[in-house]
């Protein structure tokens, strides 16, 4: 088989699998261009070429205003916010901060609303917090503002 990008004929097959739809899905390679690709073979023996497309960063979601606005003021868990919205807790976090978004965040932050911290609880005021010895049930990143996403957090 030639590269689909290169056309070159130095491929390789990486992996072959049967579907539980009886079709095998294999995925070549080119050593030439590093180039991958998929392909799935009917049953019939015909066969559908699917690039997988590979690099780069997972393109960025975009909010409305009126939702970076929403996360900003909202009092609930970066983890429930990151959830409903499908972006991580790190996004959430630029948001809640004014990272991103820059300008919502100044717009009410002029207004004189109340922006909700990035996080409103800490480890040290859960009941499962020993001091220094850390927490109780042993999580390594406990800590600081670890309690927002913490599942066992019970205020002491």
């Amino acid at each position: 088989m030639n590269c689909l990008k290169c056309g070159e004929s130095d491929c390789f097959v990486k992996n072959t699998r049967i579907l539980p739809t009886g079709k095998r899905k294999r995925r070549y390679g080119c050593q030439v261009c590093e180039y991958r690709w998929t392909v799935y073979e009917k049953i019939d023996g015909a066969e559908v070429k699917v690039p997988i497309k590979r690099g780069g960063p997972p393109p960025r979601k975009k909010f409305t205003d009126k939702q970076a606005a929403t996360i900003m003021l909202s009092t609930e868990s970066r983890v429930a916010l990151a959830n409903f919205y499908g972006v991580s807790r790190q996004a959430i976090d630029s948001i809640k901060t004014g990272k991103t978004y820059t300008h919502v965040y100044n717009k009410l932050k002029a207004t004189g609303e109340p922006l909700a911290r990035v996080s409103t609880a800490m480890c040290v005021e859960c009941v499962h917090w020993w001091g220094e010895r850390g927490c109780t049930f042993g999580f390594p990143d406990a800590g600081d503002d670890f309690a927002m996403d913490c599942f066992v957090f019970v205020r002491g």
